[in-house]
């Protein structure tokens, strides 16, 4: 029997990312989700690589301005929780 996963906090540009695959490919939201995964399981093995997590998923090709922006937020930390 498959897995079932209920995910939460998915940020807003992995949403349209996500989003946008699925109707440039005509699936399903769930469906591109699943294919996403596999494929970037089968990818990189246990999903351990030194490309960023965010270009296996979607391919760097896909992203948009916003996509980009959006994570590169979430790699900077904030000053107010380190000083």
């Amino acid at each position: 029997m498959a897995a079932q996963y209920t995910v939460r906090g998915v940020p807003p540009a992995v949403d349209r990312a996500l989003r946008k695959r699925a109707h440039r490919n005509r699936r399903s939201l769930n469906a591109t989700i699943v294919d996403v995964l596999a494929e970037w399981t089968q990818t990189t093995g246990d999903g351990g690589s030194d490309q960023s997590i965010f270009d296996q998923l979607f391919g760097a090709d896909t992203l948009d301005s916003d996509f980009d922006d959006a994570i590169d937020s979430l790699s900077q930390p904030d000053p107010t929780l380190w000083s």
